[in-house]
């Protein structure tokens, strides 16, 4: 089998490069610019691509691209910065010398396989997936269960994962791969329904089922038959629900509250947790029978700290999300900026760097996203973002909580306390904004003439500041 190789760039040395590769194992092929390059690759199986000397400025913007790409740079002289610098964009090798420049092609495939010659996709596969944004190898791998898993429409499955770690993404594409796609996807988060109005709002209700059953309704189940129903954080399922949805799964029909008798359903069944099921089975958190119910084929994602350079990739694609909709006309981030979000662990994984890049757009200062505009969290530490803004955000629950409310307030400080600008800065309404502020403790207004609207400490005239309730006072 051969893989694709594009050589891009000019000269002896790109020449060279192609002259280099084994036409037996290598299907050679020239590009003249990145450009060029990004129209020709095929996104289901790019194969190797060497960017020789110039053609390696455009890095980012390839591996943003096309993410399965293997990318080799070859140089006529690179110093150890430089180096550095096109391994954190996300070349697979950065070779010097036409010595070694074989063993490193050949060592860089090695690392990449099964992504680089992973079987290809076909167009519909690959508009699904292009919302899952990576590089990873271990992510490519488990697109590759949903492409499986996809073809058995009755097949329940279970997705494993940190939060924040994209498990709708995951049930999402599963889903719109299936033959049922045509059909509904719903989704249920099992922790935000209050325990008491669970049964109705899973299984449905008759209408004088209960005070205030004025009509009949479906539930979820039923509105999803046909298609699939998405139960996010099934951990968080009442124990007496449990046992009520485990008939379902097992009967495949439903009993609204009240019903003299069962409606049949047709539905596939993917959950998702965040915890360790097998642990709550063992606490008596989970039932036993209901967990070897869904667990028929298990997908586990793995956190943001283990996909490596998805960081900085995922970074960059927020960036421009952010930069778009936010008409910041920002041209990037530094290298600096760079290093300080690979330094990072992220606890909330994709859901935090997402809320990182938007405050790092929002507060940026000069013509690129600096290293000072990386507002980590920080145990009891103030970190400096840009303007002299000092934000104090600590690990833990509420780490999420408070890079929220540090973009309100960072929104609010450039936009000088006025409110609809500032929503307009974060793209939402403006009662968005009231109501986000009084959820998070934060006093909106104007700036009073004369203080710096990017000062932390700046008096916001209390005549228009809003109540806890999101009013004027």
């Amino acid at each position: 089998m051969t893989i694709a190789a594009w050589i891009c760039g000019t000269g002896a040395l790109a020449a060279g490069a192609y002259d280099w590769l084994d036409p037996e194992r290598f299907r050679r092929a020239r590009s003249p610019s990145v450009d060029h390059l990004i129209g020709a690759l095929d996104p289901g199986a790019p194969g190797l691509v060497v960017l020789v000397d110039e053609a390696a400025d455009e890095l980012p913007r390839l591996v943003a691209a096309s993410p399965g790409a293997c990318v080799v740079v070859v140089l006529a002289q690179a110093g150890v910065a430089r180096t550095v610098q096109l391994m954190q964009q996300g070349a697979r090798s950065v070779v010097c010398t036409r010595a070694g420049f074989v063993d490193q092609v050949h060592a860089a495939l090695q690392a990449t396989q099964p992504e680089a010659i992973r079987p290809r996709w076909t167009p519909s596969e690959r508009a699904i997936f292009s919302a899952i944004v990576t590089r990873s190898p271990a992510m490519a791998a488990i697109m590759e269960q949903i492409r499986s898993v996809a073809r058995a429409p009755d097949t329940t499955v279970v997705i494993h994962g940190e939060s924040g770690t994209g498990k709708e993404l995951v049930a999402n594409a599963t889903h719109q791969l299936s033959q049922r796609a045509q059909k509904p996807l719903i989704a249920v988060n099992c922790g935000a329904i209050p325990e008491a109005l669970f049964e109705s709002e899973l299984f449905g209700h008759e209408r004088g089922a209960f005070s205030g059953a004025t009509e009949d309704r479906k539930g979820r189940l039923e509105l999803a038959d046909g298609g699939t129903i998405f139960l996010d954080e099934i951990g968080e399922l009442p124990l007496a629900m449990q046992a009520k949805l485990l008939r379902v799964l097992e009967d495949r029909q439903v009993w609204r509250v009240g019903a003299r008798a069962p409606r049949p359903i047709d539905v596939r069944v993917i959950a998702a947790s965040n915890r360790d099921l097998r642990k709550a089975v063992e606490r008596g958190q989970f039932r036993a029978d209901l967990f070897f119910r869904i667990n028929v084929f298990p997908i586990a994602l793995p956190p943001l700290r283990e996909r490596g350079a998805d960081v900085l990739h995922l970074a960059q694609h927020f960036f421009e999300q952010f930069n778009q909709q936010l008409e910041r006309g920002l041209t990037g981030l530094t290298s600096a900026a760079r290093a300080r979000l690979v330094d990072h662990d992220y606890p909330g994984n994709i859901r935090e760097l997402r809320n990182l890049m938007e405050l790092a757009v929002i507060t940026a200062d000069g013509p690129m996203v600096e290293a000072r505009d990386i507002t980590l969290p920080a145990a009891g530490r103030a970190a400096p973002a840009a303007g002299g803004v000092q934000l104090t955000l600590a690990f833990g629950d509420r780490a999420l909580e408070n890079l929220e409310r540090a973009a309100v307030v960072a929104a609010l400080q450039r936009a000088g306390g006025n409110q609809t600008r500032a929503a307009r800065l974060l793209g939402i309404q403006r009662l968005a904004l009231a109501r986000a502020a009084a959820r998070l403790g934060v006093t909106t207004g104007r700036v009073r003439p004369g203080r710096d609207s990017r000062d932390p400490n700046a008096v916001l005239d209390p005549a228009l500041a809003l109540s806890d309730s999101g009013t004027p006072r």
